[in-house]
């Protein structure tokens, strides 16, 4: 629970990165703000993704199965990038 949060204040911090798409794009992220990975995709890449995942319930499937994972390898890189990774909080 508290990871959602987590995200979900982070895409109001990050909301100049949606704030030029058009309307009916931004409001979807907005719901998808809960998303590990959506901090991580560029926001018209993943909108792409969702609208396909919708569609397909193969891709509906990779994501929930992997979408957690790929959102946790791809923070670490970046934080280990900066040098402040912390293993222990994996």
């Amino acid at each position: 629970m508290q990871s959602a949060a987590r995200y979900s204040a982070q895409w109001y911090e990050d909301l100049p990165r949606y704030i030029d798409l058009p309307p009916h794009r931004m409001f979807a992220l907005l719901g998808q703000r809960h998303s590990p990975l959506l901090p991580h995709v560029p926001p018209q890449l993943y909108y792409g993704m969702e609208k396909a995942a919708g569609r397909l319930e193969a891709l509906r499937r990779l994501k929930r199965r992997r979408g957690p994972r790929i959102a946790r390898s791809v923070h670490a890189r970046s934080l280990s990038a900066r040098g402040r990774a912390d293993p222990a909080r994996w």
